[in-house]
């Protein structure tokens, strides 16, 4: 079931490289389309998390990058408190943390994100082989 499910992604998958055919659609003629912004919207964010890996691993380095710059503000702004250049405030202290978390937060997504998609991986049904040419075979 869950392969005739993926039949439209299969190829893409597989990553053979993909060919454009220009095609001139007709005019619809009747009715309305089903499909909303919602629906479309809807398969687009399907089809970005079956096909790439890219968003979470984007999160993770994000979030990675963005608790390294902001230990790295902390420490400087730590240093320069301590050495009495700056006077210490509690906004600058709550805007540090707040940050902190907020990075922690993205880079914790990020690697649950990582999990998902190596589960996913595993537990997707594909076909184990793609026959390319069958030789010597009568049907």
């Amino acid at each position: 079931e869950d392969i005739s499910r993926g039949v439209k992604t299969f190829v893409l998958e597989m990553g053979y490289p993909v060919k454009l055919i220009p095609y001139k659609q007709n005019e619809r003629k009747e009715g309305k389309s089903s499909y909303s912004f919602t629906s479309y919207f809807d398969l687009a964010v399907q089809m970005i998390v079956r096909l790439s890996d890219r968003a979470t691993r984007i999160a993770l380095l994000a979030g990675i990058l963005c608790v390294a710059l902001t230990l790295i503000a902390g420490i400087v702004w730590l240093a320069l408190c301590i050495a009495n250049v700056l006077n210490p405030t509690f906004e600058a202290v709550l805007l540090l943390m707040v940050m902190l978390i907020c990075s922690g937060t993205l880079m914790g997504v990020g690697l649950v994100g990582e999990y998902v998609n190596q589960v996913l991986r595993y537990v997707t049904k594909v076909p184990i082989v793609v026959e390319k040419e069958i030789i010597n075979f009568t049907e």
